[in-house]
């Protein structure tokens, strides 16, 4: 008797893979998005650059790189930064992700890891966009509650600023914790020992990019 063909995978929908990173973040529930149908490289590339822009003009940095630009520059200038620095970000944040997804995974396979590349790079790539919605909406809307509710520099005013950098913080944990369960989704390995070859991997490309910042520092000083 022939054997019927399987029923193609149901895509759960960006909203249902958001709602599984924010609200259920489990080897499970995040091996069930490694498998998604649109679990491919040019979906985890495209997120990715989407979490770059807003990063770029919604992020705890932009004050600082607006405000330095204004200061040295001019503040003509800082509308043009903005917009050549775009697609600079987004550039910066997908090499980034190819890179680091790559060393990782090799990593992984060296540990038993059986994941696929395409699989991390698309878990890792469309992860991060509303925890950069979430962080940007805290970094203008809180600042902005600020000012409307208490005076500069009362109590009230800086409660909320210090909340508005708490709550940045609780965001980049929760969102380092999520993609390192998603690591170990993809890869099929456990969370602590997933999180064991991402440290460890951390530390190594550390002292590889310290030692060869020092030997470059010392061919380029003058003699």
């Amino acid at each position: 008797m022939e054997g019927t063909a399987s029923a193609p995978r149901q895509s759960i929908g960006w909203f249902g893979i958001w709602g599984v990173a924010l609200l259920h973040p489990s080897r499970k529930s995040l091996s069930v998005v490694a498998r998604d149908p649109r679990a491919t490289t040019g979906w985890g590339i495209a997120w990715m650059g989407i979490a770059s822009l807003l990063v770029w003009f919604g992020g705890p940095q932009r004050p600082l790189l607006t405000g330095w630009v204004a200061t040295f520059v001019g503040l003509d200038s800082v509308l043009p930064f903005l917009l050549i620095g775009a697609p600079l970000a987004v550039a910066l944040g997908v090499i980034s992700l190819m890179i680091t997804a790559a060393i990782s995974h090799g990593t992984a396979r060296l540990f038993g890891g059986v994941g696929a590349y395409h699989q991390l790079v698309f878990c890792w790539g469309v992860i991060p966009p509303p925890f950069a919605l979430l962080a940007a909406l805290a970094q203008y809307l809180l600042p902005l509650l600020a000012a409307s509710l208490a005076s500069p520099f009362s109590s009230a005013w800086i409660a909320l600023q210090f909340a508005t950098l708490f709550i940045l913080a609780a965001i980049l944990l929760y969102l380092t914790y999520v993609q390192v369960v998603t690591y170990s989704a993809v890869e099929q390995i456990g969370v602590a020992k997933g999180l064991g070859i991402l440290v460890l991997q951390a530390l190594i490309l550390g002292v590889v990019f310290g030692c060869l910042s020092a030997t470059t520092s010392q061919l380029l000083a003058p003699r």
